[in-house]
């Protein structure tokens, strides 16, 4: 072989090696960018010809109630775990959330928490639910898709009430009104602009140390935009009628026949836990003076039980 022939065999395999080196890096990109988490689309946001199976054709759908505490959550628990069995679900009590400082957690945590219920979800062949005391989580910022979102809030002076005798029963060793509390400027009955509160809106809000914040607008109308993105049902506890009518019949899936189930069974049984011997009435004046303290919270619940009630003609 001679010299010119040599260089020609040597460019030859030179340009197949090259050839070879850069095809082995696109696959190696292939693989690394098939490793990479898609953020996908909300639940809410796909379309109902798309079905919310997943490709194997096991459960895919994912409902998420992130319960407002002291709102009637216990009573709604219960009734979405009697009918897992009837209507082809599995429901899953997440632990933590008990105590008012496991609610708003790290973003470490809060990833956590969507991992868990994403693991939960794939190795089940049926729809699941889930429920926890948490702030909104937004599932997308760790590349998981988001749940159907659920909650149930009430008049925020009577959750106050509800939650003060509550902890009255486990705390305090005299019993005390509310009011008493109220007039005492006490700070488990003192409401204070900017200070940090475990209310509604943080559960709609999310983590943020503003959503927590007493009065702050912004995080009352990020709750808003929120419920209206994530949020299928947000029902009232004092329109308990309607709340369950469009539970019903916006998510069959997993509240066909809560209506019959409810007036029928748990009504009158009445199995959920009631201090029915607590006095909740007060002076109109102290009313009037916590209701506006709790200014953008009144703004918040009357948004929801708007929704809800237009939800509920739009059903019918």
């Amino acid at each position: 072989m001679d010299r010119h022939t040599l260089r020609r065999v040597r460019l030859c395999l030179w340009t197949v090696t090259a050839a070879i080196m850069c095809l082995t890096v696109v696959y190696l990109n292939v693989l690394s960018e098939g490793k990479t988490r898609v953020v996908k689309r909300s639940l809410l946001e796909l379309d109902p010809a798309e079905g919310t199976a997943g490709p194997d054709g096991k459960g895919g759908e994912v409902l998420f109630f992130n319960m407002v505490p002291k709102s009637g959550s216990e009573m709604l628990v219960l009734l979405i775990s009697w009918l897992q069995g009837r209507n082809g679900f599995r429901h899953y009590r997440l632990p933590g959330g008990r105590a008012g400082n496991d609610r708003r957690l790290s973003s470490q945590r809060q990833e956590e928490v969507a991992n868990t219920i994403n693991e939960i979800q794939s190795a089940s062949t049926v729809p699941t639910s889930f429920d926890r005391h948490i702030y909104f989580t937004n599932f997308s910022s760790y590349g998981y898709q988001n749940p159907i979102y659920i909650n149930l809030i009430r008049d925020p002076v009577d959750k106050m009430i509800s939650r003060f005798y509550y902890a009255d029963l486990k705390k305090r060793k005299e019993a005390q009104l509310f009011e008493e509390c109220v007039a005492a400027g006490a700070p488990e009955c003192r409401f204070i602009n900017g200070h940090l509160y475990d209310l509604a809106i943080p559960y709609f809000c999310g983590h943020e140390a503003y959503c927590s914040q007493l009065n702050n607008r912004d995080a009352l109308e990020r709750a808003k935009s929120n419920v209206e993105k994530y949020f299928k049902v947000v029902g009232v506890l004092e329109n308990l009628n309607e709340t369950l009518t469009v539970l019903e019949r916006s998510l069959p899936r997993y509240f066909r026949g809560v209506q019959e189930l409810y007036f029928n069974e748990l009504q009158t049984e009445m199995k959920y836990s009631k201090n029915k011997n607590n006095p909740r009435k007060m002076k109109e004046s102290t009313r009037r003076k916590l209701e506006s303290s709790l200014k953008l919270e009144y703004d918040f619940y009357y948004f929801v039980k708007k929704r809800l009630l237009n939800q509920r003609r739009w059903k019918n």
